[in-house]
């Protein structure tokens, strides 16, 4: 069971419509072949890259 999760969503969705939660940065990798893991992986949460937002929270635990 993750720790944490990785929530992404697109830089320009000030509405939130688009909210996506991911167990690992690999399987975000995979799903968009514009990401390289290698160049985000030694990124410090949280960041922007080509036009998304990433960031971790805790898994089950509430947020603001």
């Amino acid at each position: 069971m993750p720790k944490e999760v990785i929530i992404i969503k697109e830089e320009n969705d000030q509405e939130n419509k688009t909210v996506e939660a991911w167990g690992s940065l690999t399987g975000i990798c995979e799903a968009y072949k514009s990401f390289q893991y290698h160049t985000i992986k030694k990124i410090p949460y949280p960041f922007k890259h080509k036009g998304y937002e990433f960031k971790k929270i805790k898994y089950n635990s509430k947020h603001k």
